[in-house]
């Protein structure tokens, strides 16, 4: 499971997007980035017992890249990112986040094996099509919904 933070000095929207991302996938969790090198959060990580590091970049106060690295005791390593054309805040729509014990797959799992999560029966369906991320709970929308750049 990842570990969600940020680039420097990010937005108050890049900051929910990725506070709604630690809510909606299980075993991850946000924080502040401030001033540290990405070696000290992939430290930060590793002591947390994590083994990815997703990093939110943005663009004109949005949310724009999700960048991930691979953390391990021998050190870190990028190894993949995506691109997002826009993204839509769950309280922007009326969707809630809440925080699921486990996480089902629908369509591809390209996100979900970047993250590393790990699927499982749950009521949660993280749901990939070709141009779009979506998360639902008991067949209501919640967490952020991204379009694909």
């Amino acid at each position: 499971m990842p570990l969600f933070s940020s680039s420097r000095k990010p937005s108050a929207r890049t900051r929910a997007f990725i506070k709604e991302l630690a809510r909606v996938v299980p075993g991850s969790e946000a924080i502040g980035r401030g001033k540290q090198p990405i070696e000290k959060l992939a430290e930060a990580a590793r002591q947390k017992g994590y083994s990815r590091v997703a990093v939110v970049t943005e663009m004109h106060g949005n949310p724009h890249t999700l960048r991930v690295l691979d953390v391990d005791e021998g050190g870190w390593r990028w190894i993949g990112g995506i691109a997002f054309k826009s993204v839509k805040l769950a309280r922007e729509f009326g969707g809630r986040t809440r925080r699921p014990d486990m996480i089902a797959s629908s369509g591809s799992h390209a996100f979900a094996s970047l993250l590393g999560i790990k699927a499982g029966d749950s009521s949660t369906v993280l749901q990939q099509s070709n141009s779009e991320i979506t998360f639902f709970q008991d067949g209501k929308e919640v967490g952020p919904r991204m379009v694909l750049g």
